[in-house]
């Protein structure tokens, strides 16, 4: 099986760990899911794109993405998600989209992302982050589309960051644009 998509939380579950090995595209979006298992995906090397977006998730296990270094595409929006564990992304680095919009995190570790060299849009909008740690996303150099507006203090005081604080098109990620023509960053902060 390469695709499963939208089933209910008992049958996920039950294909989810017959067809763990062959799978490779996931979606499964409005299941209400709150938890998972730190081996639900695990050691998946075919998995490519993980979407799991409009449930109830409250935190991803720290080793839930061991062993899932091809996945290009995770979509964990619209969740509840308050916090990210230090190193959670670390494997996977053939990531190319990863949507984190409409949780509820307040911050991000400052090497939160640092094994995401290949990473080309990163969606961060409309969580409730009030700080982000200088240079971010520094190793992100194929960063092309960086989201990280409607985002508000616990007052309710929409946080403006300012380009030069998150810094995606630094010097190395310029560079790399050059040699791209027509390609370039786009910010929405």
């Amino acid at each position: 099986m390469r695709f499963l998509e939208e089933c209910s939380f008992y049958t996920f579950f039950k294909k989810i760990h017959f067809f763990k090995n062959s799978l490779e595209f996931l979606f499964s979006p409005g299941n209400e899911l709150t938890d998972l298992s730190v081996w639900t995906f695990q050691h998946n090397v075919n998995l490519k794109y993980l979407h799991l977006s409009n449930n109830k998730l409250e935190k991803i296990p720290y080793g839930f993405f061991e062993g899932t270094y091809n996945l290009k595409s995770l979509d964990l929006s619209n969740n509840i998600m308050t916090e990210l564990d230090l190193g959670l992304f670390n494997e996977l680095v053939t990531l190319e989209v990863l949507n984190l919009s409409k949780n509820k995190l307040t911050w991000v570790w400052p090497e939160q992302f640092i094994n995401l060299s290949e990473l080309k849009e990163m969606y961060l909008n409309k969580n409730n982050i009030s700080y982000l740690p200088e240079g971010s996303f520094d190793t992100c150099v194929k960063l092309e589309r960086l989201n990280i507006a409607d985002n508000f203090d616990e007052f309710g005081t929409e946080i403006k960051f300012s380009k030069d604080l998150v810094a995606v098109c630094d010097q190395k990620q310029k560079e790399y644009l050059r040699t791209r023509v027509g390609e370039g960053c786009s910010f929405d902060i």
